[in-house]
């Protein structure tokens, strides 16, 4: 007979609850979408690799019952994919994400839609696995701030109230600490 082997570890407290698995490939759930000659645009079915691994998902995770799950309000989730070697590299994270996040839809969370904060993390490992971290954002206080990808820019003109900007690029330079 072969045992189960389980591992016991310390959740992190900023988050609300963490969950996952080791041993186990996330199959990719890639938008596949097509246009027939006749302009009628269909969506693919979804892989059979992807149903068994939603309801393998469904079917352990509904053994654990955590008080005040599903989650109603808006969430943070932080995913951590483990993928060997050979497959690091042809492994796309969006669609092994949607994969994961569909999954626990309903059970962790009502809908995706909640999702305001979303890290992906793809690692090289010994062992196929994942992680998935949730967080409630109830203010912004539970929320991850990231850096701002923006810088002040010195001597900055200000447009006059009247003018209005159309069709306008940003144009980024380089900041170069000295």
């Amino acid at each position: 007979m072969k045992t189960k082997k389980y591992i016991r570890l310390t959740m992190n407290p900023f988050y609300d609850y963490v969950t996952g698995n080791t041993m186990i490939v996330v199959p990719s759930k890639s938008a596949r979408i097509k246009t027939t000659n006749d302009g009628i645009i269909i969506r693919e079915k979804i892989s059979e690799s992807v149903k068994k691994f939603e309801e393998y998902i469904r079917n352990t995770t509904n053994k654990i019952t955590v008080k005040g799950f599903p989650l109603t309000n808006n969430v943070l989730i932080v995913i951590q994919i483990q993928y060997l070697k050979n497959d690091f590299i042809s492994k796309d994270v969006d669609n092994i994400a949607k994969t994961i996040l569909d999954s626990y839809k309903g059970i962790l969370y009502v809908d995706d839609k909640q999702v305001t904060q979303l890290f992906i993390e793809k690692k090289l490992s010994d062992a196929y696995g994942f992680l998935i971290g949730i967080k409630s954002i109830i203010n912004d206080k539970d929320s991850i701030r990231l850096p701002s990808m923006i810088l002040p820019t010195p001597n900055l003109k200000f447009l006059d109230k009247y003018e209005k900007i159309q069709n306008c690029n940003i144009y980024l330079s380089q900041h170069k600490n000295k």
